[in-house]
């Protein structure tokens, strides 16, 4: 899973440095308000499979919470409610997963033998 590292701030005197899933960051900008969250470019790669979006919809809920004046889930705020936040979710994560999937080094499945150097003397002509 790629995790990209953000910068919260909460107020002028406590701010967090944090590596958050991306589609984690549109909530932390409803929650924070969107100038109090700033993307640091920096990302970190882990080999956890990608969340079914259902259960991460549920995960997120819990994590972040519900607004108090109103009770609804501010993941629900930002993604949708029920079927539709799911879905929306669901395509949030298949950016992210095409975007890690293109950003992957590729690992060559055949290595060339290199030829190892011959060893030279002081006395090669080469070395003169």
């Amino acid at each position: 899973m790629l995790y990209e590292r953000v910068k919260i701030t909460r107020d002028p005197h406590t701010v967090y440095n944090r590596s958050v899933l991306p589609w984690e960051i549109a909530i932390l900008e409803f929650t924070f308000e969107e100038g109090n969250v700033q993307r640091t470019g920096k990302f970190e790669r882990t080999d956890v499979p990608y969340p079914e979006p259902h259960v991460e919809f549920q995960r997120l809920v819990q994590a972040y919470g519900s607004d108090p004046q109103n009770g609804t889930p501010y993941a629900a705020s930002v993604y949708g409610q029920a079927s539709a936040g799911v879905n929306a979710l669901r395509r949030a994560i298949a950016e992210v997963k095409a975007e890690d999937a293109a950003t992957k080094p590729k690992v060559a499945s055949k290595q060339r033998a290199r030829k190892a150097p011959t060893a030279r003397t002081l006395n090669d002509p080469l070395m003169a």
